[in-house]
């Protein structure tokens, strides 16, 4: 009788199923990889845009309308960086003035992992997918606000 080479069906399910479990263990770790890149990618753009308007305020005396005044017509930074987690969307921060133009009081929000726009502080200890905004502000004391209590 002749032997055949084939794999059984056994075999097939045995390496099925190692390939499943191996899948359920490392998509959720890609996946919190993923939300805390974002959120270092928004606390460094939170950054830079925090350098351009200070330059801003200091040439104007105000702070800018928009974001997009920040790159026209003196560019205080070349693009207006837009929210990772509103890709592919191409959506830019929310950027608020408090009291009017006149005043430096401004806060900078990204959506975070759930996307939406609810001014809740992010916080990582309520999980990497919890609900909340990353929010960056600049108060009169001169101290900035960071997830985490980064400063």
């Amino acid at each position: 009788m002749k032997k055949s080479s084939a794999f059984t069906l056994i075999e097939i399910l045995i390496a099925a199923s190692i390939i499943a479990i191996l899948s359920a263990i490392a998509v959720p770790n890609y996946m919190e990889a993923q939300v805390r890149s974002k959120v270092a990618r928004t606390q460094n753009d939170h950054r830079a845009l925090t350098t351009a308007i200070g330059a801003f305020i200091v040439d104007h005396n105000t702070s800018p309308a928009g974001l997009a005044t920040l790159t026209r017509p003196t560019a205080y930074i070349t693009t207006v960086p837009v929210d990772p987690f509103l890709l592919p969307e191409q959506q830019p921060y929310h950027y608020t003035v408090r009291g009017g133009l006149d005043y430096t009081d401004w806060v900078l929000m990204g959506r975070g992992p759930d996307k939406i726009l609810d001014q809740i502080r992010y916080d990582t200890t309520n999980g990497t997918r919890s609900a909340g905004d990353i929010i960056y502000e600049r108060k009169p004391s001169l101290r900035y606000y960071w997830p985490e209590s980064e400063q």
